[in-house]
């Protein structure tokens, strides 16, 4: 009998203390903000065999509206829009700063192709595949 009314006297304290607890969080007000071209033309390109990889950091003036979430973007309030793409090529390891005025990533190009050694000659690409992307990084900034 005390191992019920224990659990009764749980759930009511649960019931009691969670509308509280959720009401406390601040909402979060929509701000006014712009999708801005914070730069562009980042490229990475690897000829046959080889592969590429480089590390940017994008800044803005205004601070990068995180609270504006979109399909597609690639962390919140960020777009990576692709101009150009061959073979395998892309962006990862995409960060916003904590202050909210840049935004970090890599892009990255892994040409295809076979290596083979031959005799007199050393290692020699076969099939060589260059790979290539090229981005613009958008970002929607709080307006002033």
């Amino acid at each position: 009998m005390a191992q019920r009314s224990w659990a009764g006297l749980t759930v009511l304290a649960a019931v009691l203390v969670l509308p509280h607890v959720a009401s406390a969080q601040p909402e979060r007000v929509a701000r006014p903000s712009t999708l801005l071209t914070l730069g562009g033309r980042y490229t990475v390109e690897a000829a046959g065999c080889d592969r590429s990889n480089r590390s940017f950091r994008v800044f803005s003036r205004r601070p990068i509206d995180v609270g504006k979430v979109q399909s597609g973007q690639i962390v919140s309030g960020v777009f990576m829009r692709e101009r150009d793409r061959a073979g395998q090529a892309g962006w990862r390891n995409v960060t916003l700063a904590p202050d909210g005025l840049s935004v970090e990533f890599e892009l990255f190009a892994v040409a295809g192709g076979t290596s083979e050694i031959v005799p007199g000659e050393g290692r020699k690409c076969v099939s060589p595949t260059p790979a290539r992307v090229v981005v613009d990084v958008e970002a929607w900034v709080v307006d002033p």
